[in-house]
């Protein structure tokens, strides 16, 4: 062989093997006694997770660690696992090996090593029995067992014999399960009662109550789907428009993956290319923005091209570089990569890692792009619509496990002669009870019905193609943080122009900001146990705004839309009985020592319950168990049409002008300082203390005749409004002065104050 062929093949080698170091993807080797480290593949917004066995020597942990490198192997190489074992691997196998690592292994709890770690999660980490992952394991380890490669051709019979004994632990019974809420989610942040880094006092009060607190999530989810909406179709007709082409934009870029390279990180040449993938980033955002501002010219920046801009500006770059950017991107047309400009120091302006952001990213605008050139498509959906879409649907109260079966076929639309649709409804297959349930209908003008509309046509082909709905992306789970997707997700719905859009129809339904207000202040300011306790801190006595690891779950949502609808009941039901003894009343249930009754019932209301039950009612033995049942419900509805009152109320003085009705409240508060549309204000005054004192004589007196003719009355109007009257009295929320001179008047003028209740009882 002469020199020139020899030079020539060794050059086909080198070519070779550098064309096999750069490829994305390569043939994984399936050593699993040969390492001592995997690498967990991102998934559903959890970063890569090094899986590492530190003891080598010990033949137990080698063991249990090469079977959790071949579930890893099945489920992530093979691409043979299910969502489930993508996300025990994801969240729970470093979990379990750090314990591991740590865990001096002797002949006694060789056998017990998942058992341990359940009870060490349970008493480290808080957690319920159910949510260890020791279930998650026992199935990992069964995987590996399964695959015919290691559990039948490379394990050793006693090997085989003690990770099968391994997966025959026994999972603890679970802990009784708790209804998880909105109100409970930002019950658990009391930090937000603060003015300094909270929401503040008068705010918060209204997270209390799930119907307040649900009303404002509504109408925010619904407002933000419609207004991204829209700004997508924007940025469509502007492509259409101008006649962008698919090749307009940089072309993405492929990240080199650190598996691929031998030695991983330590390997100088993937050290070489990741820096230089760092940097054509950087330059292929700056080229990308100044190609969209091109597009721009002699087109009008109104608020839904604003919102476009603002929704990639918000993804794309640093918080504290935004506003920079968006000042240069109009003025200029150029943002730089790096900039002295926005502080002391040089910021670098863009964001490395966007690929999963729940805004718009210029790999969602290229496919718009390509959407623009061929419409035959559908319409691309982007991954913050897919999330709020998720939200609404968890709002109409479906759970989590059936959202993502959600098809076009689950929807009945009524339409008028033109194709308007005026009435959306709805049924789904709850898997639990393997039947069909309906959920409430909605109007197709209202503003939740547009916003629904308005995924369903992009989404659908306009109503055409019958596909599932909901893709399970992984973001009614996403992990919580001031750079985490859903963080910078809600951050931009509560600074951007889309915030004055909310606070339009929030103002216009009369509700409170109150949902966005105190979940953009925890992602903004909440604190992670996992962050805070790197440092060796006691994340919860020390941490000044501690946060949940994962953001609120589409099971909080459906449970607070429950509980909001729960003061529908038939308040009748309690007149079916007939006999009620005194002994029977002090005995079962309605005594001083029953501290639940005491805290839920004002004054007032026990007299008034107390003289109907035993003076009234009279239930049989066998019905006073139904009986106590209906009471607790009577009473859990009072207590919350009393404080969604209460959650609302302001107490203001000085008032010299305006209109006040018979209980005190001002009828318009126009003028008034305050900013939040829910308010309902009661004037503090003599004459307000007066006629609140003179309502509770009244209903006191009236009662049993308002029981016989207008029992709804009593239950749902009368009663609550003498709760929130005594809470209003004896948190003394009025002035010294006026306490004292109203009892004056009302004890002076008692006996000549007219009646309140005669369209209630019939006579005076």
């Amino acid at each position: 062989m002469d020199n020139i062929e020899e030079n020539l093949l060794k050059q086909q080698a080198e070519m070779l093997a550098e064309f096999s170091n750069k490829q994305t993807l390569r043939a994984v080797d399936f050593v699993p006694f040969d390492v001592d480290r995997f690498i967990v593949p991102e998934y559903q917004g959890s970063k890569s997770q090094i899986v590492t066995l530190e003891d080598v020597d010990s033949h137990e942990k080698r063991l249990i660690f090469a079977a959790l490198y071949v579930a890893n192997y099945i489920t992530f190489v093979l691409e043979e696992g299910t969502g489930g074992d993508r996300r025990a691997l994801s969240y729970i196998a470093t979990k379990f090996m750090t314990y591991l690592n740590a865990l001096k292994i002797d002949q006694f709890n060789r056998v017990n090593i998942l058992k341990g770690f359940e009870a060490y999660r349970v008493e480290s980490d808080g957690v319920k029995t159910q949510s260890t992952g020791m279930i998650e394991l026992i199935r990992l380890l069964n995987k590996a067992l399964n695959y015919v490669p290691f559990g039948i051709e490379l394990l050793a019979t006693d090997d085989y014999k003690y990770l099968d004994l391994l997966s025959k632990n026994k999972p603890a019974a679970n802990d009784g399960s708790v209804q998880t809420t909105l109100t409970d989610y930002f019950g658990f942040h009391s930090w937000l009662r603060r003015d300094d880094i909270g929401v503040g006092a008068h705010l918060y009060k209204r997270a209390e109550s799930p119907k307040l607190l649900i009303k404002s999530f509504q109408i925010t989810i619904s407002s933000a789907l419609f207004e991204i909406n829209k700004a997508k179709h924007a940025l469509i007709d502007l492509f259409s428009k101008k006649s962008v082409q698919p090749d307009y934009f940089p072309a993405k870029l492929i990240r080199p993956l650190r598996e691929n390279y031998e030695g991983g990180r330590k390997n100088k040449q993937f050290r070489i290319d990741e820096a230089a993938f760092k940097v054509a980033t950087l330059n292929n955002k700056k080229v990308f923005f100044e190609k969209l501002r091109n597009l721009f010219t002699g087109i009008e920046a109104n608020n839904i091209i604003n919102t476009a801009l603002e929704s990639l500006l918000y993804s794309q770059c640093v918080e504290e570089a935004q506003q920079y950017a968006k000042d240069e991107f109009w003025n200029t047309g150029k943002i730089p990569a790096q900039t002295a400009k926005i502080s002391n120091k040089i910021v670098t302006v863009f964001r490395q890692q966007t690929e999963g952001a729940l805004l718009f990213t210029p790999d969602f605008i290229q496919e718009l792009v390509e959407y623009s050139v061929a419409k035959h498509k559908k319409i691309p959906i982007s991954k913050g619509e897919n999330y709020l879409f998720a939200l609404l649907m968890s709002y109409q109260t479906i759970p989590y496990n059936d959202i993502y079966r959600i098809r076009l076929r689950d929807f009945r639309f009524s339409k008028r002669q033109t194709g308007e649709v005026t009435q959306i409804e709805s049924e789904y297959f709850k898997s639990r009870s393997k039947s069909y349930h309906d959920i409430e209908s909605i109007k197709g003008n209202s503003l939740l019905g547009t916003s629904i509309l308005a995924f369903l046509n992009d989404r659908t082909d306009n109503l055409k193609v019958d596909s599932k709905l909901i893709t399970d992306d992984g973001s009614l789970q996403s992990k919580m943080g001031p750079t985490a997707n859903v963080s910078l997700f809600f951050k931009f719905l509560g600074n951007s122009s889309v915030r004055d859009v909310l606070n339009t129809h929030l103002s216009r339904e009369k509700v409170s900001p109150v949902f966005i207000e105190c979940v953009v202040a925890i992602c903004e300011k909440g604190v992670r146990r996992e962050t805070y306790e790197r440092k060796n801190n006691n994340w919860l006595l020390n941490c000044e705004t501690p946060t949940m690891t994962r953001i609120f779950s589409s099971e909080a949502v459906k449970n607070s839309r429950v509980h909001a609808e729960s003061d529908n009941f038939d308040p009748t039901r309690i007149t079916n009985y007939n006999s009620h003894s005194n002994k029977t009343e002090r005995a079962s249930y309605r005594t001083e020592d029953n501290q639940t009754w005491i805290d839920n019932c004002g004054k007032v209301t026990r007299n008034v319950m107390n003289d109907i039950c035993l003076n009234v009612l009279r239930p049989s033995k066998s019905e006073v168990s139904e009986y106590n049942t209906t009471i607790e419900s009577v009473l859990q509805t009072i207590k919350l049409r009393a404080d969604n009152t209460l959650a609302l109320l302001k107490v203001v003085t000085g008032k010299s002008d305006g209109k006040v009705n018979s209980l005190g409240f001002l009828v318009s508060n126009e003028g008034t300082e305050d900013s939040i549309p829910d308010y309902i204000y009661l004037v503090d005054a003599p004459e307000t203390v007066l006629k609140l004192l003179h309502y509770l004589g009244e209903l006191e007196r009236c009662h049993k005749k308002i029981f016989e003719r207008a029992p709804e009355y009593l239950f749902l109007e009368a009663l609550p409004t003498a709760e929130w009257i005594e809470a209003v009295l004896s948190n003394r929320l009025f002035t010294k002065e006026s306490i004292t001179e109203g009892r004056k008047l009302y004890k002076k003028f008692k006996k000549d104050l007219p009646p309140i209740f005669t369209a209630f009882t019939g006579s005076y």
